[in-house]
C-alpha cells in the first residue's frame, strides 16, 4: 500500500473534462485550503511535544552538569577566556531543540506509527553534537568530553522515551475515536478494499475512511457505495471535498507511478 497525503495551499481548479489525476490535484488543493477540517489535534500535539522536548533536554543537561562539574557556578571551558559551561549548556539546548524543529520531527502525519519519528529525533541528536565538535574545533575550546559523552545518550534516551509517551497517550485517543484524519482513499476496487481492510485494523495510524473514490479499470463504475462508505465519482470529487472534512487523500492504486509522483 502506497500512502500519499496530499496538502496545498492553492486555489482550486473548476470541474471539468479533466483525467483522474487532474481532478486529484485538484482536490489535494481544496484538502489543504479547507477551513472545515481544523487540525486541532495536531496542534495540540505539537505544543504538548514541545514542551515534552525543551524539559527533556533541559533536564539532560542540567543532570549532567550537576554530575560532572557539581553545584559549581561559571566553570570555564578549558582554553577559552569567556566561555563556560553555564553559557555552552544552554547553547546546546538551543540548538538540540532547533535541530528537533529543522527535522520536522513533530510533523503530525509520522505521529503514532512507524519508526520515522525516531529516525528524526536521532537525526536532531546527532546533527547537534556534530556541529557542537565542530565548532569547539573552530574556536579552540577545550570542552569537556565527558560532559557531552554522558549528555548526548542521556538526552537522547530521553527524548526518545518523552515520544514513546506522547505516542502511547496518542495511540489511546485514536482507539477511542479522537485525533483522527478523516480521508479519502482511490485507487483500483481491489486496492481499495486492501487498504480499507488494513486502515481499519491499524486504528493507530489516525486515517479514518470516510469515502472511497474508483479509478484505474474501475473509474467507470456506478457502484454508490464501497465496503459501506459512498464511492465518489471522479467528476464529483471537489464538490464532495467542498462539503465535508476531509484531512488526507491515500493513493491505494489504480494511477501510473508518475501520476502518483505528481500528486505528491
Amino acid at each position: 500500500m502506497s500512502n500519499v497525503a496530499l496538502s496545498g495551499a492553492a486555489e482550486a481548479a473548476t470541474a471539468g473534462d479533466r483525467t483522474v489525476k487532474d481532478r486529484l490535484e485538484a482536490v489535494g488543493r481544496a484538502v489543504g485550503s479547507s477551513r472545515v477540517w481544523r487540525r486541532t489535534w495536531q496542534s495540540k500535539l505539537h505544543i504538548m511535544l514541545v514542551a515534552v522536548d525543551t524539559v527533556v533536554v533541559a533536564a539532560a543537561l542540567v543532570a549532567t552538569y550537576l554530575v560532572r562539574f557539581g553545584a559549581m557556578a561559571d566553570v570555564e571551558v578549558g582554553g577559552s577566556a569567556y566561555l563556560t559551561y553555564d553559557m555552552v549548556a544552554i547553547a546546546v539546548g538551543l540548538l538540540w531543540l532547533l535541530f528537533l524543529a529543522a527535522k520536522d520531527s513533530r510533523r503530525g502525519s509520522i505521529m503514532g506509527a512507524g519508526l520515522e519519528e525516531y529516525r528524526r529525533v536521532l537525526s536532531a541528536s546527532f546533527y547537534t553534537f556534530g556541529v557542537v565538535a565542530i565548532l569547539s574545533y573552530l574556536l579552540r575550546a577545550d570542552v569537556s568530553r565527558a560532559f557531552f559523552i554522558a549528555a548526548l545518550p542521556v538526552g537522547t534516551v530521553l527524548l526518545l522515551a518523552g515520544r514513546w509517551v506522547a505516542r502511547s497517550v496518542l495511540n489511546r485517543a485514536r482507539v477511542s475515536g479522537r485525533a483522527l484524519t478523516p480521508t479519502l482513499i482511490v485507487g483500483d476496487e481491489t486496492e481499495v478494499r486492501d487498504t480499507l481492510s488494513k486502515l481499519r485494523r491499524q486504528p493507530g495510524a489516525g486515517f479514518v475512511p470516510t469515502a472511497v473514490c474508483l479509478a484505474g479499470s474501475d473509474a467507470h463504475s456506478t457502484a454508490a457505495t464501497l465496503s459501506g462508505l459512498p464511492a465518489v465519482r471522479g467528476d464529483e470529487l471537489l464538490h464532495y471535498v467542498g462539503e465535508r472534512e476531509l484531512g488526507a487523500i491515500v493513493v491505494a492504486g489504480g494511477l501510473a507511478r508518475q501520476e502518483i509522483r505528481e500528486l505528491a
